[in-house]
C-alpha cells in the first residue's frame, strides 16, 4: 500500500516548482498534513519561492526532475501534467498555466497566454520557465511573445548578445506583420512590437509601435469603465511593456503619462499595479513634479522611486543619494543598457562622489547603450556621461560625446549645453538653451536650463541679465528643491557670485538661493577671455603667420596701433608673445585644429 507522502510525491510529479497550496490542489489528502515541511528538507527538490503569489516554493533539482519524467510511464506522467496545468488554471498562476503547457507540448496555447501576459511573465519568471519547453518554442516567426520571453530571460541571466537581440528583432517585426480586431489584442501587438524592438536595438521601429500604441490610448479610456478584471490585468501589462519601450526611447513625458494610466486602470491588488506606481512615482520624481512648491513629501508607505536620488540632492544629502546606488554600482555583472538607471547613476555619481567615479565606469555606461543601439547610445545616458566628463576633466571623451549627440531632445540639447559651458563658449550656450526652451518641458530641465543660462550670462559679464533670468525661472517654477538641484551643475565660483549677485533682489529667490551656497559643486569651466571682434580677427591673422606689418596694413592701422592691440590680447591670454597667443587660442577652443594641423 502506497504511503500518504509517496501518492503526494506522484501528484506533483506534474508540477516542476509547487507551492504548499498547490500541492494541496493536486493531493486533497496532502492538505493540513506536514508533507510540504518533510518534502523541502529532500535532495531532489530545491527550496524556492513562487514570485507571483509571494509564497515558498519547492522545485524539482533538474536532475531529479529528468529522472521522474524518465521512470515514469509515459501516460502516468501525462496525467501527472494535466492535473498539474487544471490546478495552476484553478489558483489562475500564469506562470504555471504556461509551465505545463510547455511541458505538455501545447505551444500554441502558452504562445496565446504569453501574447496577453508577457509583462507578468518577465516580472514573475525564472530563466528555467522557456527551457521547460522544445528548442521551437524560441522561434520568433511561430512563437514570438514566447521567443521575447526567451531573450529577456537569458539575458538577465547570461547577459546580451547579437544572437538573443537578433530573436528579439525578428519576434517584433512577426509581430508588426500581423494585426488584431480587437482593442485590447492591439494594444497587445502593439506594446509586444515596441518593447521587442527596443530589444533588439530597433529604434525606429520601437518608435513607430509606440506612436501606435499612445493613438489606441485615447479608445481605451473610454473603454475603461467595461473592463472586465482580467482585460485591466492584462491592459496594466501592456501599458508596462510600453512604459518600457518609452523609457528605453528617452520619452519621459510619454512614459509619465502611461504609469499614471497604468495606475488608474491596475487593481490595487495586483503586484504588477504596485509596479506601476514604482514607475509612477520614479517619472515625477525625475519630472520634478514631485519637488514643486506645495507638492506633497513622500511617506515612509509610498512606493519607492527609482529617481529618489535626485530628492537626495536636493536635500543636500549627497551620502544618501550615493548609497541608494550601491547594488547598481557593485553588481558585478550589469545587466544590459538601461536608460533610466544608467543615465541617474552617472549623474549622481559625478555631482556627489567624483572622486569614486573612474572614466571606465562612464565608458562603460555608454558602451552598453551603444551596443544596444547600434552605435548612437541613449541621448539621456549621454547627458548623463557629458555631466560626468565634464566634473572628471576628460575633455576628448566629451568632446566625442558631445559629436555623437543626435536626438532632438532635451537630454541631447542639455548635453550640448554641458559642453559650450565647459569650453567657455557662453554665447553658444545661451543660444543652444534658447532653442531648448522653445519646446515644453518637465519642470526639473526647465529649471535647470534657465539656471544655466544664467551662469552663462554672468560669465559674459551680463549678471542682470543673469538675475532676471533666475527670477524668469522662480516665476515660473517657485521649486526651491529644482533650484537648489540645478546650481549643483555649475562651478563653485559662478555659483557664488550669481547668488551673491542675486541677493541683492528683494523677495523669496535671494533666500532659496542663498540657503544652497555651501553645497558641494565639483564641475569646472574654462574661463575664456572677453576678446573683442577685432581682436579674434588680429588672433586669425596671427595664426596664418602674417607680419605685424602684413596686419597692419591689411586692417588699415598703423603698426603702433597694432602693437598696443596685441598687447591687449598677451595680457588677457597671459601670454608673452604672438606664438604663445595662438597656442592659448587653440587651447581655450577659440580655434579648432584641423587635421593635421
Amino acid at each position: 500500500m502506497q504511503s500518504g507522502i509517496g501518492r503526494a510525491l506522484i501528484a506533483v510529479g506534474g508540477l516542476p516548482k509547487f507551492t504548499e497550496a498547490l500541492l494541496g490542489a493536486v493531493d486533497p489528502d496532502a492538505e493540513g498534513t506536514d508533507f510540504f515541511a518533510r518534502m523541502s528538507a529532500w535532495p531532489i527538490f530545491e527550496m524556492a519561492v513562487d514570485d507571483e503569489f509571494g509564497e515558498d516554493a519547492l522545485e524539482w533539482t533538474p536532475a531529479a526532475w529528468r529522472t521522474m519524467s524518465v521512470v515514469c510511464f509515459a501516460e502516468e506522467h501525462q496525467d501527472a501534467l494535466r492535473a498539474g496545468l487544471r490546478a495552476e488554471r484553478d489558483r489562475e498562476s500564469v506562470i504555471g498555466e504556461v509551465r505545463s503547457l510547455l511541458l505538455l507540448g501545447r505551444y500554441a496555447e502558452a504562445e496565446e497566454i504569453a501574447e496577453h501576459e508577457l509583462r507578468r511573465l518577465l516580472m514573475f519568471a525564472s530563466h528555467r520557465l522557456v527551457a521547460t519547453g522544445a528548442p521551437e518554442v524560441s522561434d520568433p516567426v511561430r512563437y514570438p511573445a514566447l521567443a521575447l520571453l526567451h531573450v529577456e530571460l537569458h539575458t538577465r541571466d547570461q547577459g546580451n548578445s547579437e544572437a538573443m537581440k537578433s530573436i528579439a528583432i525578428s519576434a517584433a517585426r512577426s509581430l508588426a506583420g500581423r494585426t488584431s480586431p480587437s482593442l485590447l489584442g492591439e494594444l497587445e501587438r502593439s506594446a509586444t512590437v515596441s518593447f521587442g524592438a527596443v530589444s533588439g536595438g530597433d529604434r525606429v521601429l520601437a518608435g513607430r509601435f509606440l506612436a501606435h500604441f499612445l493613438e489606441l490610448t485615447d479608445a481605451l479610456y473610454r473603454a475603461q469603465a467595461t473592463l472586465s478584471v482580467r482585460d485591466r490585468r492584462r491592459v496594466t501589462g501592456q501599458l508596462y511593456l510600453a512604459y518600457w519601450a518609452a523609457t528605453q526611447l528617452d520619452r519621459h513625458e510619454v512614459a509619465g503619462a502611461l504609469v499614471n494610466l497604468m495606475a488608474e486602470i491596475g487593481a490595487a491588488s495586483d503586484r504588477l499595479a504596485l509596479q506601476g506606481r514604482i514607475c509612477a512615482r520614479t517619472e515625477a520624481d525625475l519630472a520634478g513634479t514631485t519637488s514643486m512648491a506645495g507638492s506633497r513629501p513622500p511617506k515612509a508607505s509610498d512606493p519607492m522611486s527609482y529617481a529618489v536620488a535626485f530628492r537626495d540632492i536636493e536635500d543636500g544629502d549627497d551620502m544618501t543619494a550615493i548609497s541608494r546606488l550601491r547594488v547598481v554600482m557593485n553588481h558585478p555583472n550589469p545587466p544590459p543598457s538601461r536608460s533610466v538607471t544608467d543615465g541617474l547613476v552617472l549623474v549622481v555619481r559625478a555631482i556627489c562622489a567624483p572622486d569614486e567615479l573612474p572614466v571606465s565606469d562612464v565608458d562603460a555606461c555608454l558602451d552598453r547603450s551603444r551596443a544596444l543601439w547600434g552605435g548612437v547610445a541613449s541621448s539621456f545616458v549621454s547627458w548623463g556621461a557629458m555631466v560626468a566628463y565634464a566634473t572628471l576633466g576628460a575633455e576628448s571623451k566629451a568632446r566625442s560625446c558631445n559629436e555623437q549627440l543626435e536626438a532632438d531632445d532635451v537630454f541631447t540639447g542639455l548635453g550640448h549645453v554641458i559642453w559650450h559651458q565647459w569650453q567657455g563658449d557662453h554665447e553658444a550656450a545661451v543660444a543652444a538653451i534658447d532653442t531648448l526652451l522653445e519646446r515644453p518641458l518637465m519642470p526639473r530641465f526647465e529649471v535647470m536650463a534657465l539656471v544655466l543660462q544664467a551662469a552663462s550670462f554672468h560669465c559674459r559679464e551680463e549678471t542682470k541679465v543673469a538675475v532676471r533670468t533666475l527670477q524668469i525661472a522662480w516665476q515660473l517654477h517657485r521649486a526651491p528643491r529644482l533650484l537648489r538641484f540645478a546650481f549643483r551643475f555649475i562651478p563653485a565660483d559662478v555659483a557664488a557670485e550669481l547668488i551673491s549677485a542675486a541677493a541683492e533682489v528683494p523677495g523669496e529667490l535671494a533666500d532659496v538661493l542663498g540657503a544652497s551656497l555651501g553645497d558641494p559643486r565639483y564641475v569646472k569651466w574654462t574661463k575664456r577671455p572677453s576678446l573683442t571682434p577685432s581682436e579674434l580677427e588680429i588672433l586669425g591673422l596671427l595664426r596664418r603667420g602674417l607680419s605685424n606689418a602684413e596686419i597692419a596694413a591689411q586692417r588699415y592701422v598703423v603698426v603702433g596701433t597694432l602693437r598696443n592691440q596685441l598687447k591687449s590680447i598677451y595680457r588677457k591670454l597671459h601670454v608673452a608673445n604672438r606664438h604663445e597667443a595662438v597656442e592659448a587660442a587653440y587651447r581655450l577652443g577659440v580655434f579648432t585644429r584641423a587635421k593635421g594641423e
